[in-house]
């Protein structure tokens, strides 16, 4: 699991470090990177396994950060990055303040802001991986 923690934070810093690099397709990141979360983590994870994915990828967010911002508007909106993610990871974003209720990895009901306080930090973009146990 760290070994996978840090190709994938590597290479969305080497994306991050590139910008938007001309040629280079970009689009909604909402709508072409993000998948849609039925907002059951367990089953989402049982799904991941069942497609053939390397994990899910929780993005946590919050309004008016910087970071946030730039990642969206640089890094999650090209293609290449989406056609990446996609192939390998389901990706979901959590917003770090959000009274939405998710059903955690352990079956748990608990608040989007509960999830995002287990990860938070300031006003930073975090990452969470859940891999499928593998049997």
């Amino acid at each position: 699991m760290d070994a996978l923690r840090l190709f994938l934070g590597s290479l969305l810093l080497i994306f991050s470090s590139l910008g938007t690099a001309q040629g280079v397709t970009t689009r909604d990141a909402a709508t072409h990177f993000f998948d849609a979360n039925t907002g059951d983590l367990q089953a989402e994870l049982a799904d991941a396994k069942a497609a053939g994915k390397k994990a899910i990828l929780l993005i946590y967010e919050q309004e008016g950060c910087p970071g946030c911002l730039y990642m969206q508007q640089n890094v999650l909106n090209r293609s290449d990055v989406q056609t990446l993610y996609r192939k390998h990871f389901v990706n979901f974003t959590v917003d770090l303040f959000g009274s939405v209720l998710l059903k955690d990895f352990r079956g748990r009901d608990i608040t989007e802001k509960v999830s995002g306080h287990r990860v938070q930090g300031a006003c930073n973009t975090h990452i969470r991986l859940s891999r499928p146990h593998r049997h």
